[in-house]
């Protein structure tokens, strides 16, 4: 397993690497002068933003300014804001907390809800239980995040007052640290009523599709050969279903779930829009206007990064659910 964890690894350079040239060759076509937007526009002149296209290496060639990111990158260091002049690493690590609190939240969400669902709606097949869960699942695959969100933010918060519309009470990590060592509940509950709306937005939609696929995996292994025979043993349902049937079932959620970890990286960018999350997608897109094409580089590697990093615990997790599965 150390092996097949460090060869993957080594795989994963190359792809980081292929994401970094694709992201800094968009930025570097996009139209928008770094150093018109640094000075501001009604002051630049032909030699103040020469000097500066010079103080933020703009005056080198593709080639050069894209070995000079590697290179920091690797050592930690995704250089400096065009606008404010802050380290570029310091800012996503601002950021960066909020995002994954957020992801990982709808994440856990997600797999509470399908699992539990999609199981019962395949013990329960052409029931009201299962019709009940598959139109709802289908309501949420069809469903775009966003207006699920603005319809949240509607019902839950403006006619029913129950959760904030925008921002973020405060880390859920703080909160929890400050209850036991301080006894204190209240920045947690703060944390997790602001986590509430943004959270059921991502990962109710992700549910609806596990829920879909854990169902379709339930009814095919069901119907194996050696559940037929764990019936004929006399063994319980409860048994057959969830020791015996539940974990082949999983085998293949688990890879559409590592797959949408990433993508509720990607798509928290929307969500943190809709809900005024401070998190890095909000600051992704913030960039983006301000045309602060080192942040938004530098923000889109360390996503990746997360993505591939998700599939590499996806592989390592098929081992614990199925002991015959290898990495030689």
């Amino acid at each position: 397993m150390f092996g097949f964890i460090v060869r993957r690894t080594l795989t994963l350079m190359p792809v980081l690497l292929g994401v970094s040239l694709l992201v800094f060759s968009l930025a570097f076509i996009t139209p928008g002068d770094p150093a018109l937007i640094k000075i501001g526009m009604e002051n630049a002149t032909e030699e103040d933003l020469a000097r500066v296209r010079t103080e933020l290496g703009l005056d080198r060639p593709f080639w050069v300014q894209f070995a000079d990111f590697v290179t920091g990158a690797v050592q930690g260091d995704l250089g400096t804001s065009y606008r404010t002049g802050r380290p570029v690493s310091g800012m996503i690590l601002e950021r960066l907390p909020a995002t994954l609190e957020l992801t990982l939240a709808a994440f856990i969400l997600s797999i509470v809800i399908a699992i539990p669902i999609g199981v019962l709606s395949a013990v329960k097949k052409y029931t009201m239980v299962d019709y009940t869960s598959m139109l709802g699942a289908l309501f949420g695959i069809s469903m775009p995040s966003f207006w699920l969100g603005l319809v949240l933010i509607l019902v839950a918060s403006l006619y029913l007052g129950w959760f904030p519309a925008s921002g973020r009470g405060g880390s859920f990590v703080a909160g929890l640290g400050i209850l036991l060592s301080q006894l204190n509940v209240r920045p947690l509950l703060r944390s997790i009523h602001h986590l509430v709306l943004p959270t059921a937005t991502l990962g109710l939609i992700t549910a609806a599709l596990i829920t879909r696929l854990m169902r379709s995996n339930m009814l095919e292994v069901l119907k194996e050969d050696y559940i037929r025979t764990a019936r004929a043993k006399g063994l319980s349902e409860r048994i057959i279903v969830y020791r015996h049937a539940l974990k082949n079932a999983l085998l293949p959620v688990v890879t559409v779930l590592g797959l949408r970890l990433g993508e509720l990286l990607g798509g928290s960018v929307i969500i943190e829009t809709v809900f005024a999350w401070p998190g890095a997608g909000r600051m992704i897109i913030s960039s983006i206007n301000r045309r602060d094409f080192m942040v938004v580089q530098g923000m889109v590697l360390v996503l990746a990064t997360c993505f591939v990093l998700a599939n590499l615990i996806v592989d390592i997790a098929y081992t614990w659910i199925d002991p015959r599965i290898r990495y030689d």
